[in-house]
């Protein structure tokens, strides 16, 4: 057999150039597998393995109690696994269980075997074993109901008044022998609880936070920037006599209560120096807001502005303040200025109002397209304007200009009142005339006549703007 030159070096060249391609085309393949994170076991039964993060997304395969998963992945609550067979999927990680928890179930497991049985008992429901007698202790197996076991021991311990022993067979979720079905009635329409097993109070929604409102909030801007006027920049008090005019309630301090009242900036001006202390404010509140969850069921805290009636009932209980206010006069509602700063119109209000909640983002990206927004849960901003506003096509226009800039600077939450304030005073005088008569309060509408004469006159005594 007759070669030519050079011929069976290059046949040799190819296959170990083609040998070296698919070595490194594996190596890659090898190389893109996700890396384990750590071992994980699947409490209780039948749970249902997701294609995409999120309880919305499809099952694509149920995974059995106690199988062995391989984490690759985490995310907020949930976890993606691969499956013994190189599936990979999302679940929630309340069904998975650290190697540790495993562990110790085996070691109770051994620690039990040479107890004597105290006697056999047949379950009445589906129930969950805990490492401790404690529904708060962890879980791992799930027992059916008519499920016979041996009793080894009993223990009393505190009832833990957020749960019962009722309990739900979907098999869906390892805790739902846990389940309090407190308000059964509307948590199974929330997005995740049905999925979770769990009700609203445990944690189960989807969308998991609790909201702290905060209350007085122009109130506190414009006491700082008082502080600052007054003891700071004009040098008319020092802090020592500005705190025994608040403890004599301004009695006998009245010029500089005078100061405070009208010459310190107020914020709802469109002031800048004044806006930019209540981004302060809100920056500061809205942080320390996000830092916290609750303990029991690890809900996110969330802030927002929402003051309902408070600014009325605790005006008699706070003291007075460094914003010139007396003790029992009204406190700032919500988002808006306090009574008596908002002087220079309805622009100049829902701009500080746009300032402080964040306006839009110089980069572009904000919370919602381009819009920062400090306050997730909402802040209410009532503003009163005189029915003559709408008078004419021409003034209907411009107020629809007005709610179109009002939302441009990052406004969300206005409520309006278009009010005569004589009629007020009419329905003040006889309420049998205006039992119909529906006023905005905060966050809410009430009938006029079935409020306190109080909070009647503090709507009167709103400012009525033009346009």
């Amino acid at each position: 057999m007759n070669y030519r030159c050079g011929s069976q070096p290059s046949q040799l060249s190819k296959l170990f150039l083609l040998v070296c391609a698919l070595l490194l085309s594996t190596g890659c393949v090898r190389d893109q597998s996700p890396r384990v994170l750590e071992i994980a076991y699947v409490r209780g039964g039948e749970v249902p393995l997701r294609d995409e993060l999120g309880t919305s997304a499809g099952p694509v395969a149920t995974l059995d109690g106690g199988e062995r998963v391989e984490v690759v992945a985490k995310r907020t609550r949930w976890v993606q696994v691969r499956l013994a067979g190189g599936r990979t999927g999302w679940v929630h990680s309340r069904f998975l269980a650290p190697q540790k928890v495993l562990d110790e179930f085996r070691r109770l497991g051994s620690e039990a075997a040479g107890m004597p049985s105290q006697g056999t008992a047949v379950l009445r429901r589906v129930a969950n074993l805990h490492l401790e007698p404690s529904t708060k202790a962890d879980i791992f197996y799930r027992l059916a109901e008519r499920d016979k076991v041996d009793v080894l021991a009993h223990r009393i311990v505190e009832r833990d008044e957020r749960a019962t022993n009722t309990a739900t067979d979907d098999g869906a979720d390892p805790e739902a022998a846990e389940v309090a079905i407190k308000s059964h009635e509307d948590w199974f329409l929330v997005r995740g609880c049905a999925e979770n097993g769990l009700d609203i109070n445990q944690g189960g929604a989807e969308l998991n936070f609790v909201t702290i409102e905060g209350v007085t909030y122009a109130t506190t801007v414009d006491s700082l920037l008082a502080i600052k006027y007054l003891a700071f920049d004009q040098h008319a008090s020092t802090l020592p006599q500005l705190v025994e005019a608040l403890k004599h309630n301004w009695l006998g301090f009245e010029v500089l209560q005078a100061r405070a009242l009208n010459r310190a900036p107020k914020y709802g001006r469109d002031d800048d120096q004044a806006d930019a202390m209540g981004r302060q404010v809100m920056e500061l509140w809205s942080e320390e807001t996000w830092k916290y969850r609750t303990r029991s069921t690890g809900r996110q805290f969330r802030p927002g502005m929402l003051s309902w009636n408070y600014w009325i009932a605790y005006s008699d209980i706070l003291p007075a303040s460094p914003d010139g206010r007396t003790k029992g006069k009204f406190l700032s509602n919500a988002l808006c200025p306090s009574n008596g700063a908002d002087i220079f119109g309805p622009t100049a209000n829902a701009n500080s109002v746009g300032k402080v909640l964040g306006g839009k983002a110089a980069d572009g990206h904000g919370d919602w397209e381009n819009y920062l927004n400090c306050l997730p849960n909402g802040g209410s901003h009532t503003m009163t304007f005189s029915p003559s506003l709408l008078r004419d096509a021409e003034h209907k226009e411009k107020f629809k200009a007005f709610l179109r800039g009002y939302t441009e600077n990052g406004g969300t939450a206005l409520q309006i009142n278009l009010i005569d304030a004589d009629m007020l005073r009419d329905a003040q005088k006889h309420p049998e005339n205006y039992r119909h008569l529906l006023v905005r309060v905060t966050g809410y509408n009430a009938y006029f006549t079935s409020i306190g004469k109080e909070l009647q006159d503090e709507i009167i005594a709103r400012e009525s703007h033009q346009l």
